[in-house]
């Protein structure tokens, strides 16, 4: 049984860092001078030395809550096995030895990775999410009619007609006038970053 395996069939991680890395902490070693990391400020323009521990990481970046209201940790878990099994193969390849075929896989998965975990690949996920649900309302709601249709099926069954018609006109009104702005949370954001990441992920190991 393969390590993906065996963390898909154990049962829920409840417990897990939470600080979590998006550059990995052994790739941000690579580049250290006496243990530390130079990091540019983009924003200041200050240039300050840092532990690898405490670059490019944030809070409960990948903790995700299911439905029983519970902190996960599979993601963070994840990345983790791939990170072991790519710094073994990246330390390979820095002495030169020959790559087996599954350390060029781990690199390939390594490398897609790090293309979709980062706070800019989730800021682009949430907005892919939330132009595709301002398209998908302004087709559903195309018309006062159609307004009404859903109010209908999703209002309480004592709302009068004369209420529903006064609804339906003001959210059809909302609607076409683009008077309204779709927000998407992190938690939707991260499962729209997950499918994408499985897609990439396949992708590389092809």
């Amino acid at each position: 049984m393969s390590a993906f395996d065996r963390l898909a069939e154990r049962g829920p991680l409840l417990d897990g860092p939470t600080q979590q890395h998006y550059l990995s902490k052994f790739y941000l070693k690579g580049f250290a001078q006496n243990r530390r990391v130079a990091v540019y400020d983009r924003t200041t323009g200050i240039v300050d030395s840092l532990a690898p521990r405490n670059v490019a990481a944030l809070e409960h970046f990948y903790t995700f809550i299911d439905e029983s209201d519970r902190q996960r940790f599979e993601l963070e878990a994840l990345f983790g096995l791939i990170e072991s099994r790519a710094g073994t193969a990246l330390n390979s390849a820095v002495c030169n030895s020959p790559l087996s075929f599954e350390d060029r896989e781990y690199l390939a998965l390594f490398a897609a990775m790090h293309s979709i975990r980062t706070p800019a690949a989730l800021a682009e996920s949430r907005s892919v999410r939330e132009k595709a649900e301002h398209a998908a309302l302004k087709l559903l709601v195309s018309s006062e009619a159609a307004a009404y249709k859903l109010l209908k099926e999703s209002m309480p069954a004592d709302t009068s007609e004369a209420e529903l018609h006064s609804y339906a006109a003001k959210v059809f009104e909302m609607v076409s006038g683009d008077h309204f702005h779709v927000e998407v949370s992190d938690e939707a954001a991260r499962r729209t970053r997950g499918r994408l990441r499985k897609r990439k992920i396949k992708h590389a190991k092809a």
